[in-house]
């Protein structure tokens, strides 16, 4: 196969990652080899492991508030996850995830950022979101298809004198064209499952808005969108401003901007 061909047809393949089993709530199509099973066996494999380097806060005003935002978000959907969170004592570290089935940490050096319980359930949310959508199965598929379209592309290659410089064209293709911009769609999904949990539970999703202002503001430049795993903080703001009315008019009553 002419190498152009062999390029034009590699590219075609890894779009294909775009396609298959709809993501709840948005509805969008995606590909998945893994099994939830299997990636519920991952997170609870995992959560030991990742939440053993802290301290773990099992009482006071903050551990309630987080338990309390679990609760009112996890209500909202129909998922039968196991849902659980650990607040960790980690002052300098503002962040927090969830595993596939609902295994979630949020460090305390994140509380000072969201500032309000609004603001936390916003991230809270956001990280919900990426459970329900199993993005980290979506994540493993998509890598698990392009590392057998590469290996694929390269056995053919064996003998061409354009093996190195294809190889490296198809490299980079993949991670600006697959991806980057797939790890950028997954951000802004979770957004918006987490916006669409917050506006069911009861909670002000503009501070969701308010929160990434906030975030833009210390961020300054940053690094070029197209380059980033992760979309700009002024752009999931904006786009998050934008989503709000039509989720409150199908999820819940107005909430005051």
């Amino acid at each position: 196969m002419h190498p152009r061909s062999l390029l034009t047809l590699t590219l075609a393949s890894l779009l294909f990652l775009l396609s298959c089993a709809p993501v709840p709530y948005t509805g969008r199509s995606r590909l998945l080899i893994t099994s939830e099973q299997e990636e519920l066996a991952l997170g609870l494999k995992a959560y030991p492991q990742l939440i053993k380097e802290y301290k773990v806060i099992e009482s006071g005003a903050e551990a309630t508030m987080v338990h309390r935002i679990l609760k009112r978000l996890a209500a909202q959907d129909s998922r039968q996850y196991s849902w659980e969170v650990k607040l960790l004592d980690a002052p300098k570290i503002a962040n927090a995830w969830a595993l596939p089935g609902g295994k979630m940490a949020v460090y305390t050096g994140l509380l000072a950022m969201t500032q309000n319980e609004n603001g936390l359930a916003a991230v809270m949310g956001h990280e919900m979101g990426h459970a329900i959508a199993r993005h980290s199965g979506e994540r493993l598929s998509q890598e698990m298809v392009a590392k057998g379209i590469l290996v694929g592309a390269q056995l053919s290659l064996d003998e061409s004198q354009y093996q190195g410089e294809i190889m490296a064209a198809l490299g980079v293709a993949y991670k600006l064209g697959a991806a980057l911009p797939y790890s950028r769609a997954h951000e802004y999904e979770a957004d918006e499952i987490g916006l669409i949990l917050m506006v069911k539970a009861g909670y002000d999703p503009y501070e969701s808005v308010r929160l990434w202002d906030r975030m833009a503001a210390r961020a300054g430049s940053g690094t070029i969108e197209f380059f980033s795993t992760h979309p700009s903080s002024t752009n999931r703001a904006r786009r998050l401003e934008s989503l709000i009315p039509g989720i409150q008019a199908k999820y819940g009553p107005k909430a005051s901007k």
